[in-house]
């Protein structure tokens, strides 16, 4: 075989070791999501797959992908649902949650009567979805913290149906798991820390909430990612991109700690008096009007600078 033969076991390992590198570059917790999930998909060969983060006794549906449902931009509005599960047996990824056990199903729709958990089909009845397998795995970081529950959904194979995961995905995807989890609570603590910021903010302008906060950073975004992608930026540099741009979004209003209240809470006009001279956007100086390039201003007070 040569020198340079690798085992499938050993190209898994190395992808996991490569991904988990990249991951642990990335800052904000929805691109560490976004990274998670679709190297996940890909190393299960998965239709489909979501991530719930932990919220005191809840599941917080926090990021999804499917391949079948959402094409190009039309996943976008997925993204921003909100809704919790409690931490129970009565549902999979709550089952999952409460044992800390990786779970595996064949086929959603024949599960034993007899088991404490059920499969809730309300989402395949609107969306016309089928579900099928299902790989579901907790989120494990350091000291034993749960911080969210990973669910993969209707692994494929060649000819693009449905078939139960593999023994290897049932192995190696856990494994990834465990080192990405700690990205995920870093990334975490990232967002609260923004969070905790822009609370200071607030008592300076109690207009600004953390709500406002975080849709300036999801617009920034994705306004970014699907300008990007226009453009056909490569898939790496859109994610790196994101990432950046979506905490330095949500930190666009931080300095208004620094600024005085007189300036701050000052909603009238600024008088004549008080403002200082304004500066022309076409010849850049101060008044153009009194500027050595002799144009002055038109009648109507237009600077005639060609824009």
């Amino acid at each position: 075989m040569g020198d340079d033969y690798t085992s499938p076991q050993d190209n898994a390992i190395l992808t996991i070791l490569r991904t988990s590198e990249e991951v642990n570059n990335l800052k904000d917790v929805d691109t560490i999501l976004d990274k998670i999930l679709f190297e996940s998909r890909s190393l299960s060969n998965a239709d489909a797959g979501s991530i719930f983060l932990v919220d005191k006794n809840s599941l917080i549906f926090s990021y999804v992908q499917n391949d079948t449902l959402f094409k190009g931009e039309s996943a976008n509005a997925a993204l921003y649902q909100n809704f919790a599960i409690p931490i129970s047996e009565q549902s999979i990824v709550g089952y999952v949650a409460k044992t800390r056990q990786a779970l595996t199903i064949d086929d959603a729709y024949e599960l034993d009567v007899t088991l404490p958990f059920s499969f809730n089909k309300s989402f395949d009845e609107k969306s016309g979805y089928r579900t099928t397998s299902m790989l579901t795995i907790p989120l494990i970081a350091q000291e034993s913290r749960l911080v969210g529950v990973m669910q993969l959904i209707n692994a494929k194979n060649d000819m693009g149906q449905s078939v139960p995961f593999s023994e290897e995905a049932k192995t190696y995807i856990p494994l990834f798991c465990n080192n990405a989890s700690v990205a995920i609570e870093r990334g975490i603590m990232n967002r609260e820390l923004i969070l905790r910021m822009m609370q200071m903010a607030e008592l300076r302008d109690p207009t600004e909430t953390g709500a406002h906060v975080q849709r300036v950073g999801a617009f920034c975004a994705e306004i970014y990612g699907t300008w990007a992608s226009r453009r056909k930026y490569s898939a790496k540099e859109i994610k790196r991109g994101r990432d950046n741009l979506r905490l330095a979004a949500m930190l666009h209003d931080v300095g208004k700690v620094g600024i005085s209240d007189t300036i701050l809470k000052n909603r009238a006009n600024s008088t004549t008096r008080s403002s200082p001279p304004s500066r022309c956007i076409r010849s850049g100086v101060r008044d153009c009007s009194k500027s050595d390039l002799g144009t002055g201003q038109d009648e109507h007070g237009n600077c005639p600078v060609p824009p």
